[in-house]
């Protein structure tokens, strides 16, 4: 018996020749889900709304939490683009960030939680920006999430880290007291290379268990329990088709050989059915001497099984799904725009 495989438009053709004839099976290997943006939503364009350095985004409560690492803020906006207020400013001061890299909700305390990477410290504000409380840490901070009442905080993947035998995750309880670490670094004898492949980029899931994804190169993503135990891990299967192209599933062949080439996890948010979507980066050169970035999400289960992958009709550089089903990004001309998937 021999086997024979051929590909029509994203559709896996499998020809089984035998003696009794052909048979032929068929196999969808992508669903592709587009979306629409709201034009009713318009962004407030007042000064202090404007995005300079947005890094992290979170969407909770019917507000909008963008952290401005190169102002210093955390920037609040409702769900019709209207701006709130501006959480922080620059300085070492209680309430006062310094190039901030990350950033959590505690939605149950109305509380948010902020990786001040300048000052080395963890400081929990309220929507006023009132500071409740702070940690000091040995290494900045450049990741954030919080999981029941403990802090899971990344740290800045420089040399002390890479190089000596210092987690990249360590937990903390909630008066910032040590409890552990995890997650040891990937070594080579490359500096840069070692802090490239070493950024991750955290989230909390709705299982209580911690998302991490290595933002360079590795298609990586390690899942964790509350205690650090890792508890699966999957690649990021990385389509890279463009919406204009009108055979947009002709060069895939499987979802487990094909378009398996390394790139950039931008960003990465968590819906409330625990489904899991990446953002793409910056990736390789296309034909045309364009360069591929941010215009696809690739949705995954919490068991690592791809679902679909959603194709925007711009590039991003960060994603949320709101808790109103929306998609929030910003795209690369730091935008905040709003879109609903088609169909609902």
């Amino acid at each position: 018996m021999k086997m024979v495989k051929k590909l029509f438009l994203g559709v896996l053709v499998i020809l089984i020749v035998g003696s009794k004839g052909l048979k032929a099976e068929t196999k969808t290997v992508e669903k592709i889900i587009r979306v629409s943006e709201d034009k009713s939503f318009v962004v407030d364009v007042a000064p202090e709304a404007l995005l300079c350095g947005p890094f992290r985004m979170e969407v909770a409560g019917g507000r909008i939490y963008i952290l401005d690492s190169d102002e210093s803020q955390v920037k609040v906006f409702d769900f019709t683009g209207k701006f709130v207020r501006a959480i922080g400013r620059r300085g070492k001061g209680p309430g006062e960030f310094s190039r901030p890299e990350g950033f959590c909700l505690d939605q149950s305390r109305k509380l948010i939680c902020v990786a001040d990477t300048g000052n080395r410290r963890i400081q929990v504000v309220n929507e006023k920006g009132q500071l409740l409380t702070s940690g000091q840490l040995t290494y900045p901070p450049c990741g954030l999430s919080l999981i029941g009442d403990k802090y899971y905080v990344v740290s800045f993947p420089g040399s002390n880290v890479t190089l000596g035998e210092e987690p990249l995750i360590n937990i903390y309880q909630s008066d910032f007291n040590f409890e552990k670490g995890f997650y040891k670094a990937i070594k080579t004898e490359d500096l840069m290379l070692n802090m490239l492949i070493n950024t991750i980029v955290i989230k909390a899931d709705h299982a209580g268990n911690l998302v991490c994804g290595h933002q360079f190169g590795l298609n990586k993503i390690v899942v964790f329990d509350a205690q650090g135990k890792m508890i699966r891990n999957f690649e990021i299967i990385y389509k890279g088709e463009q919406p204009e192209i009108p055979v947009l599933k002709m060069r895939i062949r499987s979802d487990r050989d094909t378009q398996k080439m390394p790139y950039i996890t931008a960003d990465m948010t968590i819906d409330d059915h625990n489904f899991y979507y990446f953002l793409a980066g910056e990736m390789e050169k296309r034909p045309d001497g364009r360069i591929e970035r941010g215009r696809e999400i690739y949705k995954y289960d919490s068991q690592g099984h791809y679902q679909s992958t959603i194709i925007l009709p711009c590039e991003a550089r960060l994603i949320a799904i709101g808790d109103d089903g929306a998609l929030y990004l910003v795209d690369d001309n730091y935008d905040l725009r709003r879109f609903v998937f088609r169909g609902k």
